[in-house]
């Protein structure tokens, strides 16, 4: 479903004759997860701040997204994960998103205090989004 629809695994490439599939993005998401857990798991003195292509929560997907029938609700897979009970009890000060080009930044508490959720999504040039090129993170 998702590899049929989502353009990313016609465009991408691993080989000059080999298609990006699922089982690649299934490979590099533990890999990365992984990495990103254990890099969080590090004390760090200042403010911690993350950054990924994807969407760390579900719910940060735009509501429109979510509404309609299996086939519509099963391309979210593509562009989003549940890290919410691995990360909560982290120190993350922001998480910085993207990837679906919409989608509203959001605050949730967590353990050690809250954690903003950022996207300020540019999309392709001929989209619509809500971007703000003057947008600046502070802490």
């Amino acid at each position: 479903m998702v590899s049929a629809d989502m353009q990313d695994y016609r465009a991408i490439r691993t080989a000059p004759d080999t298609c990006f599939t699922i089982d690649d993005m299934l490979e590099r998401h533990a890999q990365n997860k992984a990495a990103i857990l254990a890099a969080l798991r590090t004390p760090y003195e200042g403010p911690t701040v993350v950054m990924t292509h994807h969407l760390p929560l579900r719910e940060l997907i735009a509501p429109w997204r979510i509404i309609g029938g299996h086939e519509k609700r099963a391309m979210n897979n593509g562009f989003a994960c549940d890290l919410w009970d691995e990360i909560r009890g982290l120190d993350i000060h922001a998480w910085i998103w993207g990837h679906s080009h919409e989608g509203e930044s959001r605050t949730l508490e967590a353990d050690h205090g809250p954690i903003r959720f950022v996207t300020n999504q540019r999309g392709y040039p001929d989209e619509e989004v809500e971007f703000d090129p003057a947008f600046v993170l502070e802490f």
